[in-house]
């Protein structure tokens, strides 16, 4: 009987210990708790996902790295290039701004390409870029934003003492009266933090051409919205203003 029991408490030891042991091993450097939650949860995957991407860095340039500009409203046919200081300081601005978690569905007319390794798409409108591989975006300072758009819009001033409006496809013209010819002028001095003139010409059908009294020849589509300046190869984006203008100009052709 002694025997028995001996062997039954020599057992229960045993079993004990093993239990210990498992336990031991089981939990060494892992904290079970937390990554059960993160497998079990979603939600907590994905804030984890989103940090992650916040802090995201692009990598430093080398001398030789440049970051390509591609209009997007031109299909990436208008393209600048820069290096050095330049790009040094767009890299510092994507690097060192306040990313949010998330793209938005702002409009991006402008993709930058950091020496072909990486994209993110910017709106010269409202300053914002979309870091879409890494799902954040950023907005940026008006400080910042006046730099970056000051890479993409051309300078191009205009003026006349005289202008002409010829209605392409006929023999209609008008010259336009003092007061609609400053609204012209006036129109294209924006401020350089969200418009301006652009490299590349639009593909449209251009109905519209104003001759400067240097005969200089400014052309509009009404159909896209945007003026040409064939001989700088630019561009410009009409504003609500202008097309206001614009429509008073043909009503003038109309009633004439």
């Amino acid at each position: 009987m002694r025997v028995i029991i001996c062997l039954i408490l020599i057992s229960m030891i045993t079993l004990c210990g093993c239990n210990n042991l498992t336990y031991s091993t089981e939990n060494d450097d892992v904290d079970t708790s937390t990554n059960n939650l993160v497998e079990s949860d979603p939600e907590a995957k994905s804030s984890i996902q989103k940090i992650a991407n916040i802090q995201y860095s692009f990598d430093p340039l080398n001398q030789t790295d440049v970051i390509t500009i591609c209009d997007e409203e031109l299909n990436g046919a208008s393209v600048i290039h820069t290096e050095g200081e330049i790009a040094e300081r767009i890299l510092s601005i994507l690097n060192n701004g306040k990313w949010v978690s998330g793209n938005t569905k702002t409009y991006s007319d402008v993709e930058f390409s950091i020496d072909g390794a990486a994209e993110v798409y910017y709106s010269t409108e409202s300053g914002l870029f979309n870091d879409k591989a890494n799902q954040r975006n950023l907005k940026l300072t008006d400080e910042d934003k006046s730099f970056i758009n000051s890479l993409i819009f051309k300078e191009n001033s205009l003026s006349a003492s005289s202008i002409s409006v010829i209605k392409e496809f006929s023999d209609q013209s008008l010259t336009l009266e003092t007061d609609r010819l400053q609204a012209f002028l006036e129109s294209f001095d924006q401020p350089a933090t969200w418009r301006g003139w652009r490299a590349g010409i639009a593909q449209a059908n251009y109905d519209l051409c104003f001759v400067l009294d240097d005969s200089r020849k400014i052309y509009y589509s009404s159909e896209a919205g945007v003026f040409k300046d064939e001989e700088n190869n630019l561009r410009f984006v009409a504003t609500t203003a202008q097309g206001d203008l614009i429509d008073s100009i043909i009503n003038s052709f109309q009633n004439s």
